[in-house]
């Protein structure tokens, strides 16, 4: 009896270390879906970046979805090889391509800091969600059915000039206002893959994760073309958290009919 109480205590303490760090589910864990809303995609010399392609053939691995904001005015131009790998990716069924804008600018205006598309005016943003959606058709052969504005600014003007674009219909980030008829997906700020633009850290995500509600869809933004080689492990490890926790990965445009 004695040996056998010795055996036991070797093989709870040799298992300890590992069930201490294991990662319990959550409780609501069937009922979640995670949209991975990455942002800026622009081409670097005439190509898909090499930051971007690593989360493609990563996800590809794991059979997980994401989506892509792209920067449109990065679909100027001739870039066959960047043009046909995003069809590429289109084309998988399992990666969106969203409307992240015409150029992604923010300047001074007197003391105002003004966005794309956030006090630059109506007729202003008007030509670059038109000009965007014009090029997501004539280069990638696609209408952008979802929008996502560069740093997340909009005001009224953006209100009206979306309601002038049949083509769109979903809104990361967005305002939901009664005379818009878009499916809003809103930004959960407790619950960040992005304490700080651009780094990821394991232990706060799933800290904030187990410790609260992520709801029935969760959207977390993240900035590939910032991450290098140690936060790009740090976006598997979340990853592979999530996965743990039985979520669902969607697309924005899944949501449409919800």
């Amino acid at each position: 009896m004695k040996k056998r109480f010795l055996s036991l205590c070797a093989c709870w303490l040799a298992c300890a270390p590992l069930l201490a760090n294991a990662v319990p589910a959550s409780e609501n864990q069937a009922e979640v879906s995670v949209i991975l809303k990455l942002d800026d995609m622009q081409q670097k010399r005439g190509a898909i970046p090499a930051t971007w392609q690593r989360v493609y053939d990563y996800t590809e691995q794991r059979g997980i979805a994401f989506s892509a904001g792209v920067i449109c005015n990065s679909l100027e131009g001739e870039a066959p090889e960047y043009f046909e790998g995003l069809k590429a990716w289109e084309a998988s069924g399992r990666v969106e391509l969203w409307n992240h804008g015409y150029d992604h600018k923010m300047w001074k205006q007197g003391e105002a800091r003004i966005r794309e598309f956030k006090g630059s005016g109506y007729e202003h943003q008007f030509e670059h969600m038109q000009r965007s959606q014009n090029l997501g058709r004539e280069k990638l052969g696609l209408t952008f059915v979802t929008f996502g504005a560069p740093f997340n600014g909009t005001d009224a003007d953006t209100d009206k000039v979306l309601a002038q674009m049949p083509g769109l219909q979903v809104w990361l980030y967005g305002a939901k206002r009664d005379q818009l008829s878009l499916h809003v997906l809103k930004r959960n700020y407790k619950l960040n893959l992005e304490p700080k633009t651009g780094q990821l850290d394991y232990d706060q995500f799933t800290n904030a994760y187990l410790s609260q509600s992520p709801g029935k869809v969760l959207v977390l933004q993240g900035h590939p073309m910032l991450w290098d080689d140690a936060e790009f492990e740090v976006f598997k490890q979340i990853i592979e958290f999530l996965e743990a926790q039985n979520v669902s990965f969607i697309l924005p445009r899944d949501c449409i009919a919800q």
